[in-house]
């Protein structure tokens, strides 16, 4: 992170040598400083910013966010932000909202406390000093959490009309999608977001979240019903093509519904997406290539996993098996032992009652 904020900096420096009126430079200071604990850094931004745009929202919103007592500050100190905002109402009537992100951290308090009602009760106070675009998503939030699903989906709808960039209405209203059942209009909302808001802020943290929703509802029916957790993880990888735990556990659905290349397919891209998802090399291998006695395919496989851990006693295991069938006793017996030195039971017992 702060090797990515180091680079930042310095093509900010280099925006702000040409034109010093880049609101946005100043914001995107204040947002480094916050997660780093830089706080004059963050002084200096929010300062410089404020003598150039004093009347922006967009400017005053960042300090807000900085303000959270989640982020070290308070909400006397909230208050202090929005009251030094206040004398500039009469040029920017959008300033007076300033207030009601105030009751709008208060309502995710209770909403991480998992009492959604007050959380709801709060953002309904923080719409009273405007329609903010914040306090709905974070209604939105509470909402989905409480399984309000109409209440969702209405305050996503009316949202997106506020801020038709801003990801999280799209978002928010596929997984309220998802969980009644309309995977179409799941999938629509999602290649929306995709395609159109690709380089939004919260776009791709928010598919990632989609994405991990989508899979957990697979999970749900994994057992009772293989075709409909397919059709979930299908989902979640159009949220996310690069969900290596979606890829594997539609692989093991694959399994489930007798189609073994598919299933390798999805196991190999879970490897490429994480080369340390070790589950995924060993259904690969026990569960597609094994039947198949396709040894020397299954070798290189565990070769690669223990170039990235070597002192991974369950790969050694798996790698014994594979020389073993493949008629190699000395390299089998040299990897079964290390499985065993490594902390392997089951190794160390097979290497005492039955050598390979």
């Amino acid at each position: 992170m702060r090797l990515d904020f180091s680079s930042a900096d310095k093509d900010i420096d280099a925006a702000l040598a040409i034109n010093p009126r880049l609101l946005t430079a100043y914001i995107m200071r204040m947002s480094m400083a916050m997660p780093d604990g830089n706080a004059a850094k963050y002084a200096e931004a929010f300062s410089r910013g404020r003598e150039l745009f004093p009347t922006s929202y967009l400017l005053y919103r960042q300090a807000l966010g900085g303000a959270f007592p989640r982020w070290g500050g308070s909400y006397p100190k909230m208050e202090k932000i929005a009251s030094d905002a206040y004398q500039h109402i009469d040029q920017n009537p959008q300033l007076y909202m300033l207030f009601g992100l105030i009751y709008s951290a208060q309502a995710q308090d209770f909403r991480d406390a998992k009492d959604y009602d007050k959380a709801i009760a709060l953002c309904a106070k923080a719409l009273a000093y405007g329609d903010n675009p914040d306090v709905f998503y974070e209604r939105i939030r509470a909402e989905y959490a409480k399984k309000d699903y109409a209440g969702a989906r209405k305050d996503a709808e009316y949202s997106s009309s506020l801020w038709p960039i801003r990801s999280e209405p799209y978002l928010y209203r596929a997984a309220v999608a998802f969980q009644t059942g309309d995977y179409e209009s799941a999938k629509k909302d999602i290649l929306f977001v995709r395609q159109q808001l690709p380089l939004e802020n919260e776009s791709w943290s928010g598919l990632s979240w989609a994405s991990t929703e989508f899979m957990y509802g697979g999970h749900k029916v994994f057992e009772a019903d293989p075709a409909s957790a397919l059709a979930r993880y299908d989902l979640a990888l159009e949220a996310n093509p690069r969900n290596a735990d979606a890829y594997y556990w539609r692989g093991r659905v694959y399994l489930k519904l007798k189609q073994p290349e598919r299933a390798r397919a999805d196991f190999e891209n879970a490897i490429k997406c994480d080369p340390h998802m070790f589950v995924a090399y060993h259904d690969l291998d026990n569960y597609v290539l094994m039947p198949q006695r396709k040894w020397d395919e299954i070798l290189p496989l565990w070769n690669q996993f223990l170039l990235l851990e070597p002192r991974n006693a369950d790969a050694h295991l798996e790698r014994a098996g594979t020389y073993h069938y493949k008629g190699d006793s000395r390299s089998a017996n040299e990897d079964l032992h290390q499985a065993c030195v490594l902390g392997s039971r089951r190794a160390c017992d097979i290497e005492r009652r039955h050598p390979l």
